[in-house]
């Protein structure tokens, strides 16, 4: 690595800031942005001793990710708590991870041209517009930083494989996991890269016993990474199911999960290659997956696989690339159930780059020129960048965030919702009651779209269709101390004391600790108070 390549992973940065720069204007969104900054206590009062320590143990949106945090706490003790400060840290971050991979790719293969291409490939799509413009996904840029920081120390160990370097592999693997646990595929990675670049050992080594042993000493160390992950991995399912947001098969079949499997990797790979229609949130079909497509994708997978096994031994480079892409996408792709989404822009943002590898380097072989290369190269880069600044427009706040997300996707009730949510912010409470009312018809035993809506409905003196909403939020979720609450609320309007003090006293005895119950049982006491005097 000499002052040439220091420049070519300087001029990557920079594109990479001019490209996204003008996040720096836009504003927090209402998708999680609250949960993790704008709302959250914990980043509100900026860096301290306290606050880190609570950050060590704080479940957010059911995750625990610690670095992140402090990142976001950092952030609020410098810039105060507006989204400039934050988008910036974002924008930094991605730019370095494409310097940086720059950079790895370059020590590990020699291949300046090509390793800068791939770096920019990696930059500039516009997969990775979510990611950096997304204040709530800071841990994606933030693990991956780590990620490749810890492939960086891996390859120095490797060269030679001096032990005393190892350490250093495994507390960038373990900052990386303190901001997102997604780095439990790195021990895989690890061994693919010992394949290629590193050539530790070659398919040759599986024909005799000292190739097996070499192989299994490769293992062995992979094995100590594994137990530095395992830890993580249960933490983080302890955490996914204490929010209750890990399926079981009772909820989603062991087939329901396959399929959502197949179809998430021929969604990330359709959105690769043509990627129109990127959306903030996509939902599953209501109905589930139809067998006809899935079997179509996967019989595409399974060519796409058997292809890249098939060029292991010519072309190293495009098997890793394509099992790091699958590899790394394992954890989140749908074997284990996550809320109600069938992927996210965000997850590709890692093993975006064994694509990159794959694509940049199997053009460069089976092209017929350096001619065509750099054509296609330019092509590809120039279409990629003016999509991306396309598709970052979207994120300048929450309604044209939404409103996107609705025209490219169908019976999206979790858009519906948050859309609702942000008019009613806003004071447009008629738009509010439209879009909630779309989300209830996607699905109508939403709780939360029929407390809002109710809650609405009764500012505006409508009690009766309030009650109605109140009702039906108990009907999915009798135990919802909101529902119960506001419930009471509306009983003591609509002159039913009595029956609203039942509602209430069982909204306490759920939340002893419930504000608006206590205010509930409060109006009640001094509404009865009210009738004895006259």
């Amino acid at each position: 690595m000499n002052r040439r390549d220091l420049w070519i992973a300087l001029a990557i940065l920079v594109f990479s800031l001019a490209l996204f720069a003008r996040a720096v204007r836009f504003d927090f969104v209402n998708f999680d942005d609250g949960d993790y900054v704008y709302e959250n206590p914990l980043v509100l009062q900026g860096v301290s001793v306290e606050g880190v320590k609570e950050a060590s143990t704080a479940l957010i949106s059911s995750h625990w990710h610690p670095f992140t945090m402090i990142s976001y706490m950092i952030d609020a003790q410098v810039f105060g708590v507006e989204p400039w400060g934050f988008h910036l840290t974002n924008i930094l971050l991605h730019g370095l991870n494409g310097a940086l991979l720059f950079l790895l790719l370059r020590s590990l293969t020699g291949a300046r041209a090509l390793s800068a291409v791939a770096a920019l490939l990696f930059t500039v799509h516009p997969l990775q517009v979510e990611p950096v413009a997304w204040i709530s996904s800071r841990k994606d840029l933030l693990s991956a930083f780590f990620w490749l920081s810890s492939m960086a120390a891996y390859a120095w160990y490797a060269n030679g494989a001096r032990i005393q370097r190892f350490p250093l592999v495994a507390l960038a693997l373990l900052f990386g996991l303190l901001s997102k646990s997604i780095l439990m595929t790195a021990p895989f990675l690890f061994f693919l890269l010992d394949f290629w670049p590193l050539r530790r050992f070659d398919l040759a080594d599986l024909r005799t016993r000292p190739g097996w042993e070499k192989i299994g000493r490769l293992l062995a160390e992979k094995f100590i990474l594994l137990c530095l992950v395992i830890p993580f991995l249960a933490a983080d399912l302890v955490a996914q199911g204490s929010g209750g947001n890990i399926n079981s098969l009772d909820q989603t079949s062991l087939g329901s999960r396959l399929a959502s499997a197949v179809m998430g990797y021929g969604g990330f790979l359709s959105d690769v290659v043509w990627p129109s229609g990127l959306a903030a949130y996509y939902p599953r079909p209501p109905e589930g997956y139809e067998t006809v497509p899935v079997l179509g994708v996967f019989v595409i997978l399974a060519a796409l696989t058997a292809a890249a096994c098939w060029s292991a031994r010519r072309f190293p480079e495009i098997f890793v690339g394509w099992f790091w892409f699958v590899g790394t996408l394992v954890p989140v792709i749908g074997l284990v159930q996550l809320g109600a989404q069938a992927r996210a822009d965000r997850y590709v943002y890692f093993p975006l780059i064994g694509l990159s590898i794959a694509l940049v380097w199997g053009a460069h072989r089976l092209l017929p020129s350096r001619k065509a290369f750099t054509i296609a190269v330019c092509t590809g880069l120039v279409c990629l960048s003016i999509a991306s600044s396309a598709q970052l427009g979207h994120w300048r706040n929450s309604e044209t965030l939404f409103r996107h997300a609705l025209s490219v996707t169908d019976s999206n009730y979790l858009i519906h919702y948050n859309l609702a949510v942000y008019l009613a912010r806003e004071g447009r409470n008629g738009e509010a009651v439209e879009q909630y009312n779309l989300a209830l018809e996607v699905l109508p035993d939403h709780a939360e779209s029929h407390i809002n809506l109710g809650t609405l409905l009764a500012g505006g003196g409508d009690y009766g269709g309030a009650k109605a909403h109140f009702e039906s939020a108990l009907e999915s979720q009798p135990g919802n101390t909101s529902a119960l609450a506001n419930m009471a609320m509306v009983l003591l309007d609509l002159g039913q004391p009595q029956d609203a003090l039942k509602y209430a006293r069982k909204a306490l005895e759920i939340d002893p600790t419930f504000e608006r119950a206590h205010l509930a049982l409060q109006f009640i006491d001094e509404a009865t108070h009210s009738d004895d005097t006259q």
